[in-house]
């Protein structure tokens, strides 16, 4: 790949941009079927932005948001599931979910895409409630580094590293 994703950026975060098509799909180790490509992440602030892509039939791990997290969904179609309610998910819902919540699922009905802003990190849960996981924005930035595509080690993927 011999794009950058913003050859114009400037740290300083006056006019920062970056044109997410150009910034490859990375897998997220544990989930199948999800991979994301991150926009921003703050070591400081635990806040990070992505671009999250689950794939038709897979479903996230129940999960506990430690931070709040907005999301808008781009393309496809999920089913969200949380405390006893379930919502359909198309292009343009916007939702928020409040820290401390427990998201029971979050299932791609259809190939689907979602720009989401986490807040601080999530916890995956096994089966039976236990943790499995975090994901933090230690993690994307992580991610981020180990990448080595051209788009990447010129312009790190619009992180903001603070």
């Amino acid at each position: 790949m011999s794009e950058v994703a913003n050859p114009q950026y400037n740290p300083s975060g006056v006019a920062d941009c970056i044109d997410t098509n150009k910034l490859p799909w990375m897998p997220l180790k544990g989930i199948p079927g999800m991979y994301i490509k991150p926009a921003r992440a703050s070591g400081e602030s635990g806040f990070f932005s992505l671009i999250f892509k689950l794939e038709a039939g897979h479903s996230l791990p129940a999960s506990v948001y430690l931070g709040g997290m907005d999301m808008l969904v781009l393309s496809g179609k999920a089913e969200y599931h949380q405390d006893d309610s379930k919502s359909i998910l198309d292009p343009g819902t916007w939702g928020f979910v409040s820290a401390n919540s427990r998201v029971n699922s979050f299932l791609a009905l259809e190939d689907t895409e979602v720009l989401a802003n986490f807040y601080s990190g999530v916890a995956f849960l096994k089966d039976d409630g236990s943790l499995d996981s975090l994901f933090t924005a230690m993690d994307v930035l992580s991610m981020a580094k180990k990448c080595r595509c051209t788009s990447c080690t010129k312009f790190p993927f619009g992180l903001h590293v603070t």
